[in-house]
């Protein structure tokens, strides 16, 4: 890595040198430094240490102000697109945070930004919000579509929560063996729901068997 140009100041050079000192496995660790820079970063317009420092303020002040001051480089990372910065933004302005107004439209506007960029936590968060008509219109089908999707890329709770909307119908047509085969899917990652559980018990043993099938060919 340069230093020089770190020194130079690069913002790539000061971003990736002040992960290192942030990191104190190749270079002595250095929080004061690694701030610095990664702020002179932040402000000559790199995105991922716009996020990154506002991760660092919200670690050093969780409080509101410290929100607050992490809120305008959030805002500017997520303005680039984001996706990470995205998501803290939607957070903010979901709980009213850092001095924001609690903006339900605007937080569902950031979780679908997010989500179409396959950040997986907005697409949990982004279906709930559909189904529970949070921040905009309910619309079951597409919190189904979004759900589905997360679980199909890999998020245990996403999993889980298909399940529920298989067994349920919500969104798409009751389906009680795919229902089974996600919570399956999900209980081997290590999620344990007690309602899922009664609900698997409550399966006869051709159900089971399928359902099983169905879960060793899911992802």
């Amino acid at each position: 890595l340069d230093v020089a140009a770190a020194e130079q100041g690069v913002p790539e050079s000061q971003f990736q040198y002040a992960l290192m000192l942030l990191d104190g496995r190749y270079v002595k660790k250095d929080e004061k430094a690694a701030y610095a820079l990664m702020q002179a970063a932040a402000e000559a317009g790199n995105r991922l240490a716009q996020f990154n420092f506002a991760q660092l303020l919200v670690q050093q002040d969780p409080g509101d102000a410290g929100i607050a001051k992490a809120a305008t480089y959030y805002e500017r990372a997520a303005a680039t697109g984001l996706a990470d910065a995205q998501y803290a933004m939607a957070q903010i302005y979901a709980n009213g945070a850092g001095g924001k107004p609690r903006d339900d439209a605007q937080a569902r506007r950031l979780l679908a930004q997010a989500a179409r960029q396959n950040y997986d936590t907005a697409q949990v968060d982004l279906a709930t919000w559909m189904i529970e008509g949070r921040g905009g219109d309910r619309d079951l089908k597409s919190g189904f579509g979004w759900m589905k999707q997360a679980a199909e890329g890999g998020n245990v709770a996403a999993q889980n929560r298909l399940a529920k909307l298989y067994m349920e119908g919500i969104g798409t047509e009751p389906d009680l063996i795919l229902a089974a085969a996600w919570y399956i899917v999900a209980r081997r990652a290590g999620l344990i729901d007690p309602e899922m559980d009664d609900f698997l018990q409550g399966l006869d043993d051709g159900q089971t068997k399928q359902a099983l099938q169905k879960a060793n060919r899911l992802p």
